[in-house]
Order: structure tokens, then sequence, then C-alpha cells
């Protein structure tokens, strides 16, 4: 994985999107997740697609907060969005699979199996 910092990304935001859509329409939201990763490469990091008021959340990386801001100005351009909210990760205490005692369980998780005996 890319040390975020290293490049200039120091801002990890999460925002909450909720698509401006009427009951009739339906957005697929693989290939609207798959557009926007692809209109702003570096700075969305993940898209999922979430159950509540929002339809998707997003993982960002920006430089800095306006940055931040203008990323998030851009996507209700570019995109049928309705509203967003967006909370600041202030510190990461475990990231994108990069704990040792993650990459460890992953390991284990990769060897093949001894046949069950039954």
């Amino acid at each position: 994985m890319p040390n975020f910092e290293a490049l200039g990304f120091i801002v990890t935001a999460f925002v909450l999107v909720e698509l401006n859509t009427t009951s009739s329409q339906q957005i697929d939201r693989k290939n609207l997740g798959i557009t926007m990763l692809k209109k702003f490469p570096a700075r969305i990091r993940e898209v999922h697609a979430v159950t509540g008021d929002f339809d998707l959340m997003l993982k960002l990386r920006a430089k800095s907060l306006p940055e931040l801001g203008d990323i998030v100005e851009q996507l209700q351009q570019y995109f049928p969005i309705s509203r967003t909210r967006t909370f600041v990760a202030y510190r990461s205490s475990v990231e994108e699979l990069t704990h040792p005692f993650i990459l460890e369980e992953l390991e284990v998780l990769k060897r093949p199996r001894p046949p069950e005996v039954l």
C-alpha cells in the first residue's frame, strides 16, 4: 500500500452520498462507483453501497481540507447527488490491511488446509 502521507495526502475522509433519484429511476451503483474512481483516481480510494439514509460511502484522500471541499463540490457537480455528509478522520488505528496481525491472518488463510478426517 502506498504511503499516502509521504505522497502529500494528509487528509482521510469518509463521505456519505445520497443519490438524487426518483422512485422510477434506477442507478447502477457499481458502474457509478467505477466512474467516480476513474474521475478522481488518486482521491477516491473506495466506494461502498450502504444501507440507511445514504446510498454510497466513499473513502477519500486529499492534500488539504480545502482540497477535500473542492473534491466534494466536484462530485456534486459531476454526479446525480442530492446531498453528502463528510467525516474527517483525525487518526487511523488500522487501515487497509496494513496492520501486522491482519497481514499474518491473511497469510494463514492463504495456506492450503489439510484434508478433513472423518
